[in-house]
């Protein structure tokens, strides 16, 4: 039988890094302590919906480099 090894790779660790970041940055405690307020308005929407998009934004910019950064298969 074949033995399957996983590759822990420098890119899935930071990716997995930015994920525990990042939950911690829409619950609790960073939400708590950072996210939740009304004050300063940015842009008419207050902070707190500010981080929340914030942190989508930057969730959408991780997972497009995680995926232009895997490595290809040559044909």
């Amino acid at each position: 039988m074949a033995q399957h090894r996983r590759s822990f790779s420098f890119r899935n660790l930071s990716f997995a890094a930015y994920v525990v970041v990042c939950l911690v940055g829409l619950v609790w405690p960073g939400y708590a302590w950072w996210g939740a307020r009304f004050e300063p308005v940015v842009l008419g929407i207050p902070f707190s919906l500010t981080w929340v998009i914030g942190w989508v934004a930057l969730t959408f910019l991780a997972l497009l480099a995680y995926d232009l950064t895997r490595p290809r298969e040559r044909e």
